[in-house]
C-alpha cells in the first residue's frame, strides 16, 4: 500500500482501485493461467520525469496487485540529480515523490529509484521506455547486456525521428539498438501527467503485434481511470500518438489568429501546407491513413473538447 499522505486521499486511489478489481476477480483471463506457464515478469521502467513518475504509480500499483503475474518490485531508472542537497534517488526512495518532476504525488512503495541503468534493467522481462528519444542510442547497450533474453519493451515516447531525410518510428529506433528478437509495442493517448497523477479518467491506445503481449501490456498499465484498449497496428498507434500534437499547435495557432472552427478543419486537410509537408517527406500513404483520425480531432477540438496543448 501507498505510505499515508495526509494532505490528500486520492493518491491512493490507484492501488486501493487495483486491489478492489483484483479481489472481485475483474481482471484479464490471461493472468488467471500465466503464472502456470512461464516465470514472473520482471518490470523496469527507463526514465522518471513528469510522464514517467505518473506511469510509475500506474505499474506500482498492478505489479503489486498481479503477483501470479508480476514481480512485486519496479525498477526505474533515474538519471541522477541534487536537489536540495540530496540525490534524487535517495529522496525518491525515502519520501516516495519524484519533488522535482511530479511534486505532490506519492509513488508506491514498491517502485524503487536507482541510478545505475545496468542494476535497474538486469533480468528485465518488460521495459518501459519513457524518456527524450535523444538518450536512446547511447542507453540501449547498458539495457542489452542487462535485460533478460525474452525481454519485450513498450515505447511511451511521442514523436518521429529524420534519418536521411526520411522518417523513422521510436519504436524502430528502440528495436535496432536492442535485438532483432526484442518485440517493441507503443502506448499512445492524449494524456496530460499531472491529470494522470492525480487519478483524473483517461484513456490510452497500446499498438501490439501480439496478442500474449497485449494482454501482458493491458494488464500492466489498465485501471478504473487509466483504461487501455490495444489493437495489433503498432506503427498506426505512435503516428497518430506524434502527429496529434501538430494538430493541437494547428489548432492553437488558428485560435491565436483568431481563425473560426472552419479553418482549423481545413488546417488538416491534404491541400494545405501541413498536407503537403507531410507529402515532402515522403509519407503520402501515411497522411492519407491518418486523414479521417485528423478530421476527427480537428472536429473535436473545434467543439472545445480539451485546451489545445501537446499530450
Amino acid at each position: 500500500m501507498y505510505e499515508e499522505c495526509s494532505h490528500t486521499r486520492t493518491q491512493n486511489l490507484p492501488q486501493q482501485r487495483a486491489a478492489r478489481r483484483r479481489a472481485a476477480g475483474d481482471r484479464p483471463a490471461f493472468s488467471s493461467f500465466r503464472s502456470l506457464t512461464m516465470p514472473r515478469e520482471k518490470v523496469c521502467l527507463v526514465g522518471s520525469g513528469n510522464w514517467g513518475s505518473a506511469i510509475a504509480r500506474i505499474i506500482g500499483a498492478n505489479t503489486a496487485a498481479h503477483p501470479e503475474t508480476f514481480e512485486r518490485e519496479v525498477q526505474m531508472w533515474v538519471f541522477e540529480e541534487v536537489v536540495g542537497g540530496k540525490k534524487l534517488t535517495e529522496i525518491i526512495n525515502t519520501t516516495h515523490e519524484n519533488v522535482k518532476y511530479l511534486p505532490g504525488a506519492k509513488l508506491p512503495t514498491n517502485v524503487v529509484a536507482n541510478p545505475s541503468l545496468a542494476s535497474a534493467a538486469s533480468g528485465a522481462t518488460m521495459l518501459i521506455f519513457v524518456l527524450p528519444h535523444q538518450f536512446l542510442r547511447r542507453i540501449c547497450p547498458d539495457i542489452l547486456r542487462s535485460m533478460a533474453p525474452r525481454c519485450k519493451a513498450i515505447s511511451l515516447i511521442k514523436g518521429i525521428e529524420f534519418e536521411a531525410g526520411r522518417p523513422k518510428l521510436i519504436s524502430s529506433m528502440i528495436h535496432e539498438a536492442l535485438s532483432a528478437a526484442v518485440p517493441v509495442s507503443v502506448l499512445m493517448g492524449a494524456n496530460v501527467a499531472s491529470e494522470v497523477a492525480k487519478d483524473e479518467f483517461c484513456e490510452a491506445t497500446i499498438g501490439c503485434a501480439d496478442t500474449a503481449a497485449a494482454a501482458a501490456w493491458r494488464l500492466l498499465f489498465d485501471l478504473p481511470t487509466f483504461r487501455i484498449q490495444t489493437v495489433d497496428d503498432v506503427a498506426g498507434v505512435e503516428l497518430c500518438g506524434a502527429l496529434k500534437n501538430v494538430v493541437a499547435l494547428g489548432a492553437g495557432f488558428c485560435d491565436g489568429l483568431g481563425l473560426g472552427g472552419n479553418t482549423k478543419v481545413c488546417t488538416y486537410h491534404g491541400h494545405t501546407c501541413y498536407g503537403c509537408t507531410v507529402r515532402h517527406r515522403g509519407c503520402s500513404r501515411i497522411q492519407q491513413r491518418l486523414q479521417p483520425y485528423l478530421a476527427e480531432a480537428a472536429t473535436l477540438r473545434a467543439g472545445g473538447h480539451r485546451a489545445h496543448r501537446p499530450g
